[in-house]
C-alpha cells in the first residue's frame, strides 16, 4: 500500500508539472510576443494562425498517443500568441473615448467563458467519458477544437475584412 502512495503521490506532480506549462509559457513568452506583434503587426493572421495551432494542438490531445507534455506547449503557445495580439488591438479598433468600456467588455466576456467552460466540460466528460475510448478525455479535447475551429473560422473573416 505505501508503494501505491508514493506512486500516486510522484504522478500527481507531475501531472501538476505538465498541466501548468501553458501557464508557465505565458509567463515568460508573451513579452517577447507582444514585442514582436508591436514590431511586425499581423494581428489577423496571427489571431487565425493561433487558433490553428490550439485546434491541432486538441485534436491530438484527444486522439492521438502523443504525450500531453508536448501537446501542451502548443496549448500554451497558441493561448499567449492569442492574447498577445487580442489585448493590444483594443485600442486600434475603438474610439480612445470608449476604451474603457471596452476593455470592461472583453474582461467580462473572458470571464463569463471562465464561468460557463467548466461547467459544459463537466457536462461533455460526463457525457462521452463512459464509451470505450482509449482516452476518457477525448470528447472534452474535441469540444476544445470544436472552439478552436470555431475561433479560426471567425478570425478567417476577420482577415478577409483586413
Amino acid at each position: 500500500q505505501l508503494t501505491f502512495c508514493k506512486a500516486l503521490a510522484v504522478a500527481q506532480q507531475r501531472v501538476s508539472v505538465v498541466m501548468s506549462e501553458p501557464y508557465i509559457m505565458s509567463a515568460l513568452i508573451s513579452p517577447l510576443l507582444g514585442h514582436a506583434v508591436d514590431r511586425i503587426g499581423c494581428r489577423a493572421t496571427l489571431i487565425f494562425l493561433s487558433s490553428l495551432v490550439l485546434l491541432l494542438a486538441h485534436l491530438l490531445l484527444g486522439v492521438s498517443a502523443i504525450p500531453a507534455y508536448l501537446l501542451l506547449f502548443g496549448v500554451g503557445f497558441g493561448y499567449c500568441v492569442f492574447s498577445a495580439v487580442l489585448w493590444p488591438s483594443i485600442p486600434l479598433v475603438v474610439d480612445a473615448s470608449a476604451q474603457g468600456t471596452a476593455y470592461g467588455i472583453t474582461t467580462s466576456l473572458q470571464n463569463i467563458g471562465l464561468f460557463i467552460t467548466p461547467l459544459i466540460v463537466g457536462q461533455v466528460f460526463d457525457s462521452t467519458s463512459r464509451f470505450e475510448m482509449s482516452n476518457a478525455y477525448t470528447g472534452v479535447e474535441l469540444f476544445f477544437a470544436a472552439l478552436a475551429a470555431i475561433a479560426a473560422y471567425l478570425a478567417a473573416g476577420l482577415h478577409l475584412r483586413l
